[in-house]
């Protein structure tokens, strides 16, 4: 597989939860190295988590508070504690309960749900390392800090990664009868849905 980097950048993947198979994608490459340190970003994938639904797709916030007027790192924006690991579950029942994988995963991601996280950065970075494990890959390492100009900072925006673009093979899902299927989406999407989940995402990959 061909980097999507420049030869000799590394390839800066943003933080954010439960990312999409473009992410993980990406984050096979060996130059490929998570952005623990990039700012917060408002109103982007930083804390949201889109899921395929009914009527195509669902965007789940996590509630966060930062300071005002001030430009900081994910781990400096707080995690509100309102009950958004209840309602995140609730919803995942809602898309996905009826997937063949579901139950499958579900205990265990509960129980990394419902763990104590004050940040932001915190929690996206376990539910990647979550991610990881189901998927058995390994987590990217972090970019380092001390050649900040060798990173070719590749954000996701839509199908798009570092200009490079790449269309998600269709896999079948629990609402494939009723809405056409969207790109894009997290990877629990595809965990809950594939027979053999750790050979096929590869293959999708």
């Amino acid at each position: 597989m061909e980097p999507h980097g420049q030869v000799g950048k590394v390839i800066a993947l943003p933080l954010q939860p439960f990312p999409a198979l473009l992410w993980w994608r990406a984050a096979a490459e060996s130059a490929a190295r998570i952005d623990l340190q990039a700012h917060f970003i408002k109103q982007s994938p930083r804390n949201r988590i889109t899921l395929a639904n009914a009527n195509g797709d669902q965007r789940f916030t996590l509630p966060v508070h930062r300071p005002s007027g001030v430009k900081c790192s994910q781990f400096e924006v707080a995690l509100v504690d309102d009950g958004w690991p209840r309602r995140l579950l609730q919803t995942l029942r809602t898309c996905y309960g009826s997937a063949p994988y579901f139950e499958h995963y579900f205990d265990e991601l509960a129980a990394m749900l419902e763990k104590p996280y004050t940040d932001l950065g915190a929690f996206n970075a376990a539910s990647i390392s979550w991610s990881a494990e189901a998927l058995g890959v390994k987590v990217p390492l972090p970019v380092s800090t001390e050649n900040p100009a060798s990173v070719s900072n590749l954000a996701a925006r839509g199908h798009s990664f570092g200009g490079a673009r790449w269309d998600e093979p269709p896999y079948v899902r629990v609402f494939s009868d009723r809405t056409d299927f969207v790109q894009g989406v997290s990877v629990l999407d595809a965990l809950f849905h594939l027979v053999a989940a750790r050979r096929n995402i590869a293959l999708l990959m």
